[in-house]
This record gives structure tokens, sequence and C-alpha cells, in this order.
């Protein structure tokens, strides 16, 4: 049975250009779109698995820190997909008790069935490095195996590791951060704190309390007004690239295509650009003064993830090009971490 419904341009709009940049065609954009919603339904009974499709399987990959002395556990870089962050308030609830992995994951299955996550990524932290990667399953598998998350790595570890998970809400430009503290060796979470990331307050609607109830809160506080400074950089001339590894995307083709790349962090391979950096001025003082001083965070890490704004067949040999580079200084969000989100667009 086909039914007789009416769908809103904007969103012909978005699958006709998601065909167009995947060199699909609108039926199969179509399909791909159905059936990613339909992934995130809440079924009878018990709360959602996650064995489902992903939109775009990546991670967890590990980045090893570029200074195993000189950078602190608390000062942290993300390395992950760009967050389109206007001057929107927040609000932030923080669970002081801990909990064990098994609950937290039972909690992201809760999660995940309430259906209103778009997209989402993740970066766990220790002291010589970062696992970083991309969807919901993904994170909770690197969660249920966090005892032994870095016990294979060359680098020291620090006896408190911390952890971001961001998802992009279904409402445009709206998004929920998770942020943890992981004790080594330990199966438990600490300081667990769900911030919402919002257009407009104070906080209302059944969607943002449903998405907090599956984490144990049952009530939120109206938001604060956070304005985080911004950094850019846009290449006249494109600038070269050492990729280190290609991010697949699964297909029904034979062949896999190129989705995303990791890089060579460009700010160690060229220091230069950190001179270069054109800043949001229309930020706090104190705010922008701090994000200023931690600007060398930028050189912790030895690679980069990006996305590519085009997939290509792996067969291709194609150049690729480093576009622009953006950040967010997201410190006023997560108070005692100095956090950047950097993201490197690259095209070919």
């Amino acid at each position: 049975m086909r039914p007789n419904i009416d769908i809103p341009w904007s969103i012909h709009g978005k699958i006709k250009e998601y065909s167009q940049q995947q060199e699909i065609t609108i039926e199969e954009a179509y399909i791909e779109a159905l059936e990613l919603g339909t992934d995130q339904l809440p079924l009878d009974g018990d709360v959602t698995s996650f064995d489902g499709r992903e939109w775009l399987p990546f991670g967890p990959r590990l980045v090893r820190s570029a200074g195993e002395e000189s950078h602190h556990i608390n000062r942290v870089t993300t390395c992950l997909p760009h967050i389109y962050h206007r001057d929107q308030p927040v609000v932030t609830r923080t669970r002081n008790q801990d909990m064990a992995s098994n609950e937290f994951v039972s909690c992201l299955s809760t999660l995940q069935s309430t259906g209103h996550l778009a997209d989402d990524w993740f970066t766990v932290h220790q002291l010589g490095g970062a696992k970083i990667g991309r969807g919901l399953s993904n994170f909770a598998r690197v969660i249920e195996n966090s005892e032994g998350l870095f016990r294979n790595s060359s680098f020291p570890l620090y006896k408190q590791g911390s952890g971001i998970y961001i998802a992009e809400l279904v409402r445009d430009s709206e998004y929920l951060i998770i942020r943890f503290e992981l004790p080594q060796n330990s199966e438990v979470l600490t300081n667990i704190s769900l911030s919402f990331i919002i257009d407009g307050y104070p906080m209302s609607g059944q969607e943002y309390y449903k998405i907090a109830r599956a984490f144990g809160f049952k009530e939120l506080f109206n938001a604060r007004d956070h304005k985080c400074p911004r950094i850019g950089i846009r290449f006249d001339e494109p600038v070269e690239i050492s990729p280190v590894e290609e991010i697949y995307k699964d297909t029904s083709d034979d062949e896999p295509w190129v989705s995303g790349l990791m890089i060579e962090n460009p700010f160690q391979s060229n220091p230069d650009l950190l001179d270069h950096l054109e800043w949001n001025s229309e930020n706090n003082p104190t705010d922008l003064k701090e994000a200023k001083t931690s600007i060398e965070t930028l050189q912790n890490y030895n690679t980069l993830y990006c996305e590519l704004n085009t997939h290509h067949p792996t067969s291709d040999d194609p150049e690729y090009r480093l576009e622009s580079i953006s950040g967010i200084y997201l410190s006023s969000i997560f108070n005692r971490n100095n956090v950047w989100n950097i993201s490197p667009k690259v095209s070919w």
C-alpha cells in the first residue's frame, strides 16, 4: 500500500540534494531516507536494538596525541564533524552518582528509541590519545568495553579519562551533548552531564523530557545563553594534505565508496596556520580571551577526521584539497574542559 500523504517541499529538496551528493538516483535516496527513519522508530516491548543500519559507519578510530607530557587530559580536541552553532542557549544537568557501563548502554538504547537523533559522533579521551567515531551503536560498543579501551595502547594513561557524545537532534541546529568521566580500569562512569543546545528558551517540549528521562533526569531548568567563540580559515589556494586512512561508506555496490579521511593534522605540519585564524568578534571578551589562550590545543593530535563533500569509488585516485578549517570552543558548555571542536573541509 502506498499512503497518500503530503511531504513538505523542504524535505523533498534535502533528499534531492542528498541524491546528487551521493551520486545515486532520487528513488534510491528516498529509500535510504525511509530506511534510516524506520530504524529510529520505537518498537513494542523492549527498547530499540543497536544492530541497525548506520548512516555513515565510522569508528572507533584511535587518534594519538602529539605530546605525552605537555597536554593534560582536560585540554582536548574533538576532531569531529562541523557543529553549526548559532548564539544559542544551553541547559545542563549533572548526575553525581556513578553509573555502571551496562546501565549507561541501556540508557543509550532508550535514547535511541526516542527517535529524535539525526546525526551523531563521539570521542573518548585519554592522556596520550583518543578514540573517535560516529554512530550510537559504535558509541555503545566503546562504553561496553570501556575497561580495556586503551589497555593495549603504547602511550601513558591518565587515571581519569573523559568522553563526549554529540548528537544533532531532528530539529535543525539543536544538539544533545553527553559528557562523562571514565576512571581507568573501571566499569563505571562518573560525573555524567546532559546538555541541550537549543534555539530559544526556556526549555519546553516533550522531546527534551523524553531524552532527559532516558538518563534518569526528571526535570529540566531554563537555559542559559551562551556564545561560544568560533574560528575559521578559508584558503584562497588549496592546501596540500596527507591522507592517513580512507573511511568507507557501505553501499549495495561491490566497490565501496570513500566518504571521509583521516589526515595528518595541518596545525602540526604547518604551525603558521594558527596565525591566520579568523575569530568571531561577537563573543564575551572573557570567553574569547580564554579561547585564544588555549588555541594551541588544536595542535594536540597527530591526525584529524574530515568528511568529503562528495564521495568517490575506491578505484578513483583523486587529489584532495583542504578548502577551509572551522572550529568552535565549547568550554562554556563543559565548564571544566578546554574543549575545541575542529572540522576540516576537504574536496577533490
